[in-house]
């Protein structure tokens, strides 16, 4: 008889192991879910924004990295071209449709 008990308790054991486990598992999903809605969030927020200047090195230590992280640039150093100064704050399938009909486009859509 002890032995069918040993068995059975550490069968129990097992279970509620197994259990505690996979509740530690959900919860750590349901945490992570949260974190990437947050972070998909903030992409497509930045995503549509219009193109700001780059920071200067004086300005980089007051950056706060949260507020600046994927937050779009503008070329600094090359001058931009007219169909650059159109598609400016265009979200890329609105960019590829205005493309599509010029020259220009033509050669771009072909490299994406």
């Amino acid at each position: 008889m002890t032995a069918s008990r040993g068995k059975r308790r550490g069968l129990l054991a097992l279970c509620v192991l197994g259990s505690l486990l996979f509740a530690a598992l959900g919860a750590w999903q349901v945490q992570r879910l949260g974190w990437k809605r947050d972070l998909i969030a903030r992409v497509d927020a930045r995503v549509g924004a219009v193109p700001v200047a780059a920071p200067t090195r004086r300005e980089w230590p007051a950056l706060d990295g949260r507020a600046a992280e994927y937050r779009l640039l503008r070329r600094a150093q090359q001058p931009i071209t007219p169909v650059e100064r159109e598609l400016e704050g265009l979200n890329l399938s609105t960019w590829r449709a205005a493309l599509c009909g010029s020259e220009i486009g033509k050669g771009l859509l072909q490299r994406m």
